[in-house]
């Protein structure tokens, strides 16, 4: 799911050199305007914008917004997007004659492979998921200005700067700082609502549709290398079977199995309308299982409900850079924040501000552990640049990020006293997140 600097001064958006212009009336509270915005784009039915990206490096990127609910279309740069609500049809002008097909919009969205594009797609994920991780009420009012002749609010956190027209709440211009630069990304909105009738649809005819869907699943993790299962998730297909933790899959269809890999790419290609037969060594015995594939669960609702309202899973990893061992018996007592990142995603930088917003707010109410797999020199060197003011964690071999099925970045865990009480993946959860670390704190 990726790079922002936190805590450079944004420069108001008038013109290059200008400030943003004040008013000598008392500014509103940000959380209103805030609120006032997200409640205006989720009640869109049809929204377009057109507008320009100018990044940093001297670049500008031209995009066009069409939404008519549930269909939207996103055009920017050489990259096509186009959903009905529950399919996404993407094609990229690098890649002629192809267009590929995923299942879930939400994550393409959030998980946008450059941040000068995650940012222009900041007015699609508030009228199309109805939120996201631009907009929180912890940011502050910084004044106001005039954008395309539109009295707008400024409204700024650490990393980015919003405009938000004072009349129709819709957003006429975002700001986001960029690492190790004093200069920024701005992305210039035009919006219309209510003009557009229809949505273009990427055209397919004569071209090769490539279907990236979910693949088969039978709900077993494995230890990371051998075929024995470290668990079979709860009302998943081995479940049900009667496959049981501990197990070891010595053979599919006849076919040795010796690592988990072998497994998992077995699995994952099969076919969901009959059933794997599995020789599986149970202590000293053997069994003989049947197990029928299924279409593997998205990601983010799979996490919720293996974990969610469990105990959750213990660790110890190396803390960085101090080299100490933080472990789940260290946050009993309380309330911690697993945030699972890596230093090349974009969405987890995101989430910065925002877990800095919630140490400052809660302090020693609430611990924050970001917990990465990358070594420990990508570690040290990313965490100085942004001046991290948590813990961080290395998980080496990677075993907490799955126990906790951690596949999407970021992944945030909150978890109150030992059990799991949120779980969240990508960008756009910090209103849910909020809430879940408030009735942690606020309960016994």
């Amino acid at each position: 799911m990726r790079a922002v600097v936190i805590g450079v001064a944004l420069v108001a958006c008038g013109s290059p050199a200008s400030a943003p212009t004040t008013t000598s009336s008392p500014l509103p509270d940000a959380g209103q305007i805030v609120a006032a915005t997200l409640a205006t784009y989720r009640g869109l039915t049809s929204y377009e914008d057109r507008g320009v990206i100018a990044t940093s490096r001297g670049q500008r990127i031209a995009f066009h917004t069409q939404i008519v609910k549930p269909a939207m279309r996103f055009d920017v740069g050489d990259l096509a997007m186009y959903s009905t609500g529950d399919r996404v049809m993407v094609e990229s002008k690098h890649a002629p004659g192809r267009v590929d097909e995923l299942p879930d919009l939400a994550r393409v969205l959030s998980a946008s492979a450059s941040l000068s594009h995650g940012a222009s797609l900041l007015a699609p994920s508030l009228v199309t998921l109805g939120d996201s991780h631009v907009l929180v009420a912890t940011m502050r009012v910084a004044g106001t200005d005039a954008i395309a002749g539109h009295p707008c609010w400024q409204l700024a956190s650490d990393a980015v700067s919003v405009w938000i027209d004072r009349d129709s709440h819709l957003i006429r211009r975002a700001a986001f700082a960029v690492t190790g630069s004093t200069t920024r990304d701005v992305i210039d909105y035009e919006p219309r609502i209510g003009t557009l009738t229809a949505v273009t649809p990427i055209a397919t005819a004569g071209k090769t549709v490539v279907e990236n869907g979910p693949p088969s699943w039978i709900g077993i993790r494995f230890d990371g290398s051998t075929t024995r299962a470290l668990d079979v998730l709860a009302t998943g297909p081995a479940e049900r079977a009667g496959m049981k933790p501990g197990d070891e899959i010595v053979s599919i269809d006849g076919t040795a199995m010796t690592k988990s890999s072998d497994v998992t790419d077995r699995v994952r290609h099969a076919p969901r309308t009959k059933s794997l037969q599995l020789h599986v060594k149970r202590g000293t015995t053997f069994v003989d299982i049947a197990v029928t594939p299924e279409r593997m669960p998205q990601l983010d609702q799979l996490a919720s409900s293996v974990l969610l309202g469990k105990p959750a899973p213990d660790f110890a990893v190396s803390t960085i850079p101090a080299g100490g061992t933080a472990r789940l018996a260290d946050y009993s007592a309380g309330v911690v924040v697993l945030d699972f990142w890596a230093t090349w995603c974009k969405p987890c930088e995101m989430m910065i501000p925002h877990l800095h917003a919630l140490q400052t707010k809660y302090g020693g109410k609430l611990g924050i552990l970001a917990i990465s797999s990358e070594t420990r020199d990508e570690i040290v060197e990313y965490t100085t640049a942004h001046a991290l003011r948590y813990p961080v964690a290395q998980d080496a071999d990677g075993k907490v990020s799955g126990a906790y099925l951690a596949q999407v970045l970021p992944t945030t865990i909150v978890v109150a006293r030992g059990v799991v009480r949120f779980v969240g993946t990508g960008v756009g959860d910090e209103i849910d997140l909020d809430a879940a670390i408030a009735r942690a704190i606020a309960s016994p």
